[in-house]
């Protein structure tokens, strides 16, 4: 990787964190390339849709 892709990568994390932070959510780096992370962002996904579910018929 040129440091001009690293550059690249670091901004677009940057505004990725930034982005995740102003939705008051999690931010966690994926590659699908790599397999990295992905399993994990998946369940965290099911993880929040369920709790969120759970929250509105407690409200109810």
């Amino acid at each position: 990787m040129s440091n001009e892709k690293g550059i690249d990568l670091y901004i677009k994390l940057k505004e990725g964190k930034s982005l995740a932070t102003s939705y008051e959510c999690k931010f966690i780096e994926t590659s699908v390339g790599i397999n990295h992370n992905v399993d994990e962002l998946l369940v965290g996904l099911l993880t929040q849709i369920r709790l969120k579910q759970q929250h509105a018929e407690r409200v109810r």
